[in-house]
């Protein structure tokens, strides 16, 4: 069976690591690496972690000596990675026990770039299982034009780890819709993706923690995105993302459509 490794970058949260790392542990497919990339934390993540690789040897711990962002740690772990597929995990959220499994069998049984899946947005804190991201009940392929104006893709994906590293994995300069971006490159050089309808992952929402993705606004990052990308953009799609990023109103509207 192929091995898959799921990469988490993490800063300064043990606790929520912990989490993150006994959902991978929990994963009802065995073959996995799961690569810790602590940028820059306090020694408390570096312990924490090793009491789990001696407890699952599966799990590989990597540090950066300052902290470079979650991009440069994504990076790391991603050219670090010994598995044929690749997945990725925030330190704060966590894996349903069979994500890597299923992600898996649908990226091998059909001719897809990257796959992902809903996920359930549940409030730190919480009993209550989520609410499911995306309002469709149906699995549905896009390709890389769906990306252009929303992330339809979800926040993580399973893929080849070459195809990953191949497209220079997670650009650094981008401050926020860092995986946008990723998915967008990654579609836009292998093809069609898949989406499936049923939730396999958890995205914690907790208004206590201050995000630098959340320092600037959205039309400053879409200004990143399209600027990073505008290559892609025919000239009439350019100016409707310039529209976009000009219009207050119409970048809300588009927010809200990427649920669809």
């Amino acid at each position: 069976m192929p091995l898959v490794s799921i990469y988490i970058p993490t800063h300064n949260r043990p606790q929520l690591l912990l989490r993150a790392l006994d959902s991978c542990i929990a994963q009802d497919y065995g073959d996995i690496e799961i690569i810790v990339s602590d940028d820059g934390s306090t020694p408390q993540t570096a312990d924490l972690t090793y009491e789990r690789m001696r407890e699952d040897p599966r799990i590989r711990y990597i540090r950066s000596d300052a902290p470079k962002g979650a991009c440069y740690a994504r990076n790391v772990a991603i050219a670090a990675a010994r598995g044929e597929y690749v997945t990725g995990l925030d330190d704060d959220d966590e894996f349903l026990p069979n994500r890597v499994s299923t992600l898996l069998q649908k990226f091998q049984s059909g001719d897809f770039s990257f796959v992902s899946a809903n996920m359930y947005i549940r409030d730190e804190g919480s009993s209550h299982i989520g609410t499911p991201y995306y309002f469709s009940r149906k699995d549905l392929e896009f390709d890389y034009r769906d990306l252009l104006f929303k992330n339809c893709a979800s926040n993580q994906v399973f893929t080849r780890t070459d195809w990953l590293r191949g497209i220079g994995g997670f650009n650094e300069r981008i401050r926020k819709f860092q995986d946008w971006d990723t998915w967008l490159r990654l579609s836009q050089r292998h093809g069609k993706f898949l989406r499936l309808a049923q939730p396999l992952y958890v995205l914690y929402n907790d208004p206590n923690i201050r995000r630098v993705s959340r320092s600037i606004t959205h039309e400053q990052a879409l200004e990143a995105l399209f600027s990073e990308n505008i290559a892609l953009y025919t000239p009439m799609q350019a100016e409707i993302m310039k529209f976009l990023i000009s219009n207050r109103t119409a970048t809300s509207k588009f927010k809200y459509l990427c649920k669809s």
